[in-house]
């Protein structure tokens, strides 16, 4: 007596799970990529939010167009993604700078903030993202 069995849905869940491995390399570098250009905007909201309560507004209209993301790069086994501003002031309105007279200005941090608020975030968007990448791919 032989009896048969259907593999057909394991062999079609096997290949979800190759498909989804495969294209891993690029579903994250836009993960990241994305998560980035979120900070952007996180970041352009702290900048105007500060400049209007603090009434400055000699030279922010410069930095406030000059930040950027750049592409995300692959170096060995980590992935890279650069935000920045290069204005060469921008680093003393994060930071704070000493001023003529010798005191002591503080900085801003409007890229600091929201990078911090974004990275205690991202575990838990990677785990949602991740999940539904999987689940699209049939790979769950």
């Amino acid at each position: 007596m032989s009896k048969n069995a259907d593999f057909s849905q394991l062999e079609q869940f096997l290949k979800n799970n190759i498909k989804a491995f495969e294209e891993f390399p690029s579903w994250i570098e836009k993960f990241f990529l994305r998560e980035a250009n979120r900070a952007l905007d996180k970041i352009i909201e702290r900048h105007n939010e500060v400049y209007a309560a603090t009434g400055k507004t000699v030279d922010t209209r410069a930095m406030l167009l000059s930040w950027y993301v750049s592409d995300v790069r692959r170096v060995g086994n980590d992935l890279e993604v650069t935000l920045g501003n290069p204005q060469d002031y921008s680093s003393f309105i994060e930071f704070g700078a000493r001023n003529v007279n010798g005191s002591w200005r503080d900085g801003y941090f409007i890229m600091t903030i929201p990078i911090d608020r974004i990275q205690r975030q991202l575990p838990e968007r990677f785990n949602r993202d991740f999940k539904a990448y999987l689940q699209s791919k049939g790979a769950t």
